[in-house]
């Protein structure tokens, strides 16, 4: 049988175990999806962390198949931290 597991808010996230969970249950490519929407696109974040693109496309890809980079939760955490601290709607 499947457990089913549902995602908390990130304004739920209140110590170090639920980051890790949290991390864990949402999709790097998600979470790049969301700074979009906030008008950060994925090559503005990439150099905004002192990353390559192609790395940060690498690291999503990777995810999206199961595998991950030792930065993938690193990388998640800078995009929560970005959406928490710069993201703000974009305008319509």
């Amino acid at each position: 049988m499947f457990k089913v597991i549902t995602p908390k808010p990130v304004k739920a996230v209140q110590s170090l175990p639920d980051v890790s969970v949290h991390l864990q249950n949402r999709t790097l490519d998600a979470l790049l999806t969301e700074l979009k929407a906030h008008g950060i696109t994925q090559t503005a974040f990439a150099e905004s962390i002192g990353m390559n693109t192609r790395h940060l496309s690498a690291i999503k890809a990777s995810e999206l198949r199961n595998r991950s980079f030792n930065e993938l939760g690193a990388t998640k955490l800078a995009c929560l931290w970005v959406l928490e601290h710069l993201g703000k709607p974009k305008r319509q």
